[in-house]
C-alpha cells in the first residue's frame, strides 16, 4: 500500500514537469470533480481494472441483494426491505444450511465481482492506513497550514474525502485539494461521480450478516480467521468464492475502521432500522473491538515513544486499563493522570476524553482546554485519534511547566492540526499565536491586526 501511494505521488510529479501547457488548457476548458479525483487516485494505486470493479461497487451491491432476495423467497423466509442489513441473520445456521443445499449458490459471476470489488478497497484502504501512520509520525513538525496542505499527499488527502458526504464534498476543502493534484494528469474522460462508500460499507454488511455465504461454519471463527491474515483477496475455485468474499468483507471494514473511522461511524448511525444498528453493533463488538482497542494502544504508545524528545524534562507512559487507556505523567515530585475512556462498541461509538479529579499545579481552565481539545480530535476524521490526543496532553504539560502561554486565539498551547506551540509575536502587545490561527484570523476578519490589541500585524 506504501509504494502505491508512492507511486501516485511520482506519477504527479512526473506529469506536472511534462504536461504544464496540456494542464493550462484543460484547466481553462474542465473542472475535475472530487469523485473523479478519487477515481483516479484508485486507478494509480490498484490498476484500472480493479479501479473500475471497485467504483461499480453499487451495481455489485445490487446484484447481491438480487440474490439474496430471490433465495429469501424461495427458502419462504421472512424477507425485508434492501436495505436491510440483517435479515438473513434471522434464521438459525441450522436451518440457514439446510436451506443451503437445496437453494441456488451465489452466482459465479456476482461471486467474482465481489471477490474483485472487495479486493481492491482492500488494497485502497491498505494504502490510507500506511498514509494515515506516515502522517501521524511527522506530525509534530513545525510547518504551517498552508504548507501542509499543499505538501499532503494525494492518499492523505484521500482518507479525508472519503469520509465526507456527497453534501460536505461540495464544499470540503480536502476534496477540492485532491481534486487541484491530480487534475494535471487526470484522464479527459475522468467519470468518478460520487465516492461509493456508503455502498460499500452497505455490500459489507450483507456480506457478513449472509449465512448462505458460509453454509454451517461459524461466522466468528471466520471472522477471526480472515483478520489474522495479512493477504488480500486472491482468485479462488468456484467453490470456495463464497468463503473469499466473506473473508475479504471482514478485513474491508476492519482496515476501514482503521483508515476512514468517521465514514464507518456515519454509515452505522444513519441506518434507518434499529435492529439493523444493533446487528452491527453485536459484531463489532464480538470481531472487531478488541483488535482496535489493540491497535489504538500500539500507536498511542509508538507515537509516545517517537516524540519523546518533544517532552524531555516529563516522563510519559501510557497504561491499558479496562475500557480505558491511561496517559501517565510525571515531572520531578508531580504526577498526573488523564484517560481516554473506550466503549465496547469502539469505534463505533467514539472515544471519550475523561477529565481528571485533580490535576496538581495546574490550574483547572487549561484543563479544561486540554479536554475539548482532546475530544475535537477524538470525534474528528483522522483514524488513531487516542495516540495524537496522549502527545498533546504530554507535550502541552510540559509545555505549560516552561511557561509557554496558550495561544489567544484558539485557547490552547499544542495546535490541533499541525502540533506546533505560539510563535508569531505581536509587535505591540508582545502575545505570541499560532501561525495557522492568525492566517485563519486574517482571512476570516479581513484584516491584518492583532486580534487582542487591534494593531496592524
Amino acid at each position: 500500500g506504501e509504494e502505491a501511494l508512492q507511486r501516485v505521488e511520482a506519477l504527479l510529479q512526473e506529469e506536472e514537469a511534462s504536461n504544464e501547457a496540456a494542464y493550462a488548457q484543460a484547466n481553462s476548458s474542465q473542472q475535475l470533480s472530487p469523485g473523479d479525483a478519487a477515481l483516479f487516485v484508485l486507478t494509480a494505486v490498484v490498476g484500472q481494472e480493479l479501479a473500475e470493479e471497485a467504483w461499480a461497487v453499487e451495481e455489485v451491491l445490487t446484484s447481491f441483494l438480487t440474490w439474496e432476495a430471490d433465495t429469501d423467497s424461495e427458502s419462504e423466509s421472512e424477507s425485508g426491505d434492501e436495505g436491510a442489513v440483517g435479515h438473513s441473520q434471522r434464521r438459525s445456521r441450522a436451518a440457514a444450511s439446510v436451506a443451503a443445499k437445496a437453494l441456488p449458490a451465489l452466482p459465479e459471476g456476482c461471486g467474482r465481482r465481489c471477490a474483485a470489488t472487495l479486493g481492491a478497497w482492500e488494497l485502497l484502504l491498505l494504502g490510507c492506513t500506511s498514509a494515515a501512520s506516515a502522517s501521524s509520525s511527522s506530525s509534530a513538525s513545525p510547518t504551517s497550514s498552508l504548507e501542509s496542505e499543499s505538501a499532503a499527499a494525494p492518499g492523505e488527502l484521500l482518507i479525508e474525502v472519503l469520509q465526507l458526504s456527497p453534501e460536505q464534498l461540495k464544499g470540503s476543502a480536502a476534496a477540492q485539494s485532491l481534486a487541484a493534484a491530480v487534475r494535471r494528469s487526470a484522464p479527459s474522460s475522468a467519470r468518478g461521480g460520487d465516492i461509493p462508500v456508503q455502498p460499500l460499507l452497505r455490500l459489507i454488511c450483507h456480506a457478513l450478516n449472509c449465512q448462505r455465504l458460509i453454509g454451517d461454519a461459524d461466522p466468528a471463527e471466520l471472522i477471526s480467521k480472515a483478520l489474522a491474515c495479512n493477504s488480500v483477496v486472491t482468485t479462488q475455485p468456484a467453490d470456495a468464492i463464497s468463503i473469499d468474499i466473506f473473508s475479504a468483507a471482514a478485513r474491508v471494514l476492519l482496515l476501514a475502521f482503521r483508515s476512514i473511522p468517521a465514514a464507518v461511524r456515519s454509515f452505522w448511525e444513519k441506518l434507518p432500522r434499529r435492529r439493523d444498528r444493533d446487528l452491527v453493533e453485536r459484531l463489532v463488538i464480538q470481531s472487531f473491538a478488541p483488535l482496535l482497542v489493540q491497535a489504538e494502544a500500539t500507536s498511542a504508545q509508538a507515537l509516545l515513544a517517537a516524540q519523546e524528545d518533544k517532552f524531555p524534562d516529563v516522563e510519559a507512559a501510557m497504561v491499558r486499563r479496562p475500557k480505558q487507556l491511561v496517559l501517565q505523567l510525571s515531572r520531578e515530585d508531580l504526577k498526573a493522570e488523564l484517560c481516554v475512556q473506550l466503549p465496547d462498541a469502539f469505534p463505533l461509538r467514539m472515544a471519550i476524553a475523561e477529565p481528571p479529579e485533580k490535576m496538581p499545579g495546574i490550574p483547572r481552565p487549561r484543563v479544561r482546554n486540554w479536554m475539548l481539545q482532546a475530544r475535537q480530535v477524538l470525534a474528528g476524521p483522522k483514524p488513531m485519534g487516542v495516540g495524537r490526543v496522549m502527545l498533546m496532553w504530554a507535550r502541552s504539560f510540559a509545555l505549560f511547566f516552561e511557561g509557554v502561554e496558550d495561544c489567544p486565539i484558539c485557547y490552547n498551547v499544542v495546535h490541533l492540526s499541525t502540533q506546533t506551540i505560539p510563535r508569531k509575536a505581536c509587535p505591540t502587545c508582545k502575545h505570541k499565536f499560532h501561525s495557522e490561527c492568525l492566517y485563519h484570523w486574517f482571512k476570516s476578519s479581513a484584516k491584518t491586526t492583532c486580534p487582542l490589541c487591534n494593531q496592524p500585524f
